[in-house]
């Protein structure tokens, strides 16, 4: 997940930085360079590649930009540090023979120097960029070594076509993973090679020849393959001054269908000397909308996270496109000042995550940043939504795995499983991920994977329907348990004993289960194992069994998705093609009561593969489980402690052009009485004014805040009115804002200034009252013959109007300045 307010220097002696000596380009084709294996380069349990990187242009697939790889597939090894996709990172590696894969989106630029950085740690794969953390991504298992391989700087070794268009320079492999602050302040400076860890660095500063020197202990020397001395250029460089927009996020895409929200972006300074005084302008669907200054000085690599204080309306807009542009006067590099957001509207029940977004070969793997509220125990339900349908040149030909993750502040989970079907469009399936809800709150990225290896493949529809049916809250807590994506099964050599958990239930938990996603795949094995296996698994609870599992689906000819090629309607371990995955619940409740603290045990039926050798020659594949599952704890109070203040009901009150006051309802939605609480009044974009109140709101009350103003409004009115309220402790931003409509034609507001005619009907006087706004103004009496038969101007608030004969008459009231605002009919009776 995104470095929030990351305050640490990026480039610690930048400020004495020079050029490196020389580094390599490579043409996208044929040229790289060869390192000859070494143990040390395989994945172990720490490992980190850094290098300097400038693309002259993206390959059209993340996979295919290779910087540092050592992969190989049948089955899957090693391991590929890439680019591509329009300025997008990525790095996978085989786990147990399966792709793990950690990417960013499109967030580098063409013919700018990046640094650019993964490590690999405890289960978690981290990517950087210019010192900042950009993704990471969790995974269970053993790393797959490909140690026939050699590594390639600049393309891949065991797949063709992956090479790399531009520039590397300072090429780093070290066997231990290295801290954010360690790449951060290490990033331009140059190292002995005898530093602790190091098992290759490339300095690339010998400027001709035909290898590139290993200065590290290693000394194994890399060879340039189709390259020659002209490939030999100018190293990295850094602009003195040099500000970039990281990235643009914040908006409550819930709460942004009613009410004005907040924004941010992260701005980081990628020069090497302090910058202030930047200017930030946003655009939305093109258009500015506003622009705010940052005034602070932020030191060469420092990330600054900033809010904007004025609100962003989005109401009625259709999947807006957010801009933010810094600009600097001494800037050194435009290429990076630009960010921008793209959100797909949905309503307020339901959110869109994908809409028609293409999965095929290269594109497997979709991902959608967005903030959702945080008050997400006020929902009963959260449904997620799939539809798939076929893209331009049909759907894919095999039924393959896909899922749905997501990648939270807490980690990653894997929400949804599906099987696709055999090369027809198909959907309307439904999980229910309310288990969820305790973690999908603020900001999170969904991740969208279908594994298929085909030019076909699908469109993807995703959302997930909001349902407040409810009349109180529901708490929901989630722990981990289970998490394997490659589990084998029955191989002699390898334990599928499944380590038990130890869970302590909390003291005001009112029911708890087990949630397990379970399949079986691999065929051509002992009782052709583990997809066409019928077993029966066990949840044990403190050693006893208290739930069997058969792990089959027998239903598979019932499927809606009919009609497909391939074998869809045999019976399978877990799953059907063309289907969801339906999670298998287990009940703990009545083994473990609140407070108590139990162990969890899932036991897989025992099970002998004698035929675990020769695979894929020999036409079969290796049995393995896919196993996703948590433990579930519901209650009707919360778990922790939430605040949360909320704006609603603007009301103004105007005295002519004076604003005099406003009256906004405060309510606190929270568990904790508040206090101390600020008020920001807007209009017109501009801060009107900032009050404090120092009243005390208690828990689930809501008050009526008067807002004394006084503050001048030129006519027309034209524009909107927004209130924020603003709490440190509020844990929950996106209900902040309240907005008010005020009237929007002239018309419309003089009609709040009094202009009395009585009595009417009347025996032909008529007398006038008014406000002082109507001063100078003429009225005119016209008979019902459209003749004039008196006129006036009104200097005396007691103004009279004779009129000497019966009848109906039509009058107009014409103000100095505006014109003609006020008309109406007199009735005369004698």
């Amino acid at each position: 997940m995104r470095s929030i307010a990351l305050l640490f220097t990026f480039f610690l002696i930048a400020f004495t930085l020079k050029a490196q000596n020389s580094a390599l380009s490579f043409d996208g084709q044929e040229e790289y360079l060869n390192l000859p294996h070494n143990a040390n380069y395989d994945v172990g349990d720490g490992f980190t590649i850094e290098a300097w990187i400038l693309a002259e242009e993206w390959r059209d697939a993340i996979w295919q930009g290779s910087i540092v790889n050592k992969d190989n597939q049948s089955p899957d090894r090693g391991y590929a540090f890439r680019c591509g996709q329009n300025g997008s990172l990525s790095f996978v590696m085989a786990v147990d023979n399966v792709w793990q894969e950690a990417f960013t989106g499109p967030i580098m630029n063409t013919n700018q120097w990046h640094h650019v950085a993964v490590t690999v740690d405890q289960g978690t794969i981290t990517l950087y960029i210019d010192g900042q953390e950009v993704a990471n991504h969790s995974y269970s298992g053993t790393p797959t070594a490909a140690s026939d391989m050699p590594v390639n700087i600049g393309a891949s070794p065991g797949f063709g076509g992956r090479e790399f268009d531009g520039v590397i320079d300072e090429v780093r492999i070290w066997n231990v993973a290295r801290t954010r602050q360690q790449i951060a302040d290490n990033a331009t400076v140059d190292l002995t090679g005898t530093e602790p860890g190091f098992v290759a660095y490339f300095p690339m500063n010998e400027g001709s020849g035909a290898t590139a020197g290993d200065i590290t202990s290693t000394a194994n020397d890399a060879g340039l393959v189709n390259m020659d001395d002209s490939n030999w250029v100018d190293g990295y460089t850094l602009p003195d001054f040099d500000v970039s927009v990281q990235s643009v996020y914040g908006i409550d895409v819930v709460n942004m269908i009613d009410r004005p929200v907040k924004l941010r972006v992260d701005v980081q300074n990628t020069g090497t000397m302090d910058i202030s005084d930047i200017d930030l302008t946003v655009r939305l669907d093109g258009d500015t909308y506003t622009t705010e200054t940052i005034s602070s000085s932020i030191a060469p690599g420092e990330l600054l996270a900033y809010e904007f204080k004025l609100p962003l309306d989005l109401i009625g807009l259709s999947n807006p496109t957010i801009e933010v542009e810094a600009a600097h006067p001494d800037d050194g590099n435009a290429l990076n000042n630009v960010g921008s957001l793209s959100i797909k509207t949905g309503t307020d029940t339901r959110v869109v995550l994908f809409d028609k977004t293409l999965h095929r070969n290269g594109e497997q793997l979709n991902s959608v940043r967005m903030t959702l509220p945080n008050d997400l125990q006020r929902y009963e339900q959260m449904l997620l939504n799939i539809d798939l349908t076929c893209p331009n040149g049909g759907c894919g030909i095999w039924d393959v795995l896909a899922d749905l993750k997501v990648v939270t502040a807490s980690g990653t989970y894997e929400l949804a499983r599906y099987i696709t079907p055999y090369g027809i469009a198909c959907g309307g399936w439904t999980i229910d991920v309310t288990d969820f809800k305790s973690v999908l709150g603020g900001e999170v990225e969904f991740l969208s994977n279908i594994t298929v290896f085909t030019t076909q493949g699908w469109l993807v529809d995703m959302s997930i329907d909001l349902i407040d049916d409810a009349d109180e809250d529901t708490y929901y807590s989630l722990s981990r348990l289970w998490e394997k994506g490659y589990q084998v099964y029955g191989d002699p050599g390898i334990s599928y004993d499944l380590e038990p958990f130890e869970i302590s239930v909390q003291d005001n938990t009112d029911i708890h289960y087990v949630r397990m996603t379970i399949t079986g795949h691999g065929q051509g094995n002992t009782s052709n194992a583990a997809e066409f296996y019928d077993v029966t698994h066990r949840l044990h609870v403190d050693g006893t069994a208290i739930a069997d599992h058969r792990l089959w689906k027998s239903d598979c000819p019932n499927n809606p998705c009919a009609n497909q090629s391939g074998n869809w309607q045999f019976p399978r371990a877990g799953w059907c093609p063309g289907e969801s995955v339906t999670p298998f619940y287990m009940n703990t409740t009545g083994a473990a009561d609140p407070g108590a603290t139990v162990s969890l045990d899932y036991v897989l039926q025992d099970y002998t593969n004698l035929l675990n050798t020769g695979y894929n020659n020999n036409g079969h594949t290796e049995p393995y489980y896919r196993i996703f599952s948590y433990f579930i704890e519901n209650s009707s109070s919360p778990y922790a402690a939430f605040n949360n203040l909320s704006a609603s009901n603007v009301e103004p009150a105007f005295n002519g052009d004076v604003l005099e006051n406003l009256t906004v309802d405060i309510t606190n939605n929270g568990q904790s009485d508040l206090e101390n609480y600020t008020i920001n009044v807007f209009y017109e974009n501009q801060l009107l004014e900032t009050v404090t109140i120092m009243d005390n709101i208690a828990a689930g009350s809501t008050v009526e805040q008067l807002i004394d103003l006084n503050a001048m409004i030129s006519l027309p009115r034209t524009n909107t009115l927004l209130v924020e309220v603003l709490d440190e402790m509020d844990n929950n931003p996106g209900d902040n804002v309240a907005k008010a409509q005020i009237s929007t034609s002239v018309e419309e507001r003089f009609a709040e200034y009094r202009l009395d005619l009585f009595p009417n009907p009347t025996n032909g006087a008529v007398s006038l009252e008014y406000d002082a706004f109507w001063e100078g103004s003429l009225i005119q009496v016209y008979g019902s013959d459209g003749a004039l038969y008196h006129q006036l101007e009104l200097n005396d608030r007691s103004d009279r109007l004779e009129l000497t004969s019966s009848g109906a008459y039509w009058y107009q009231v014409i103000h100095p300045v505006e014109g003609e605002v006020r008309a109406g009919k007199i009735i005369v009776t004698k």
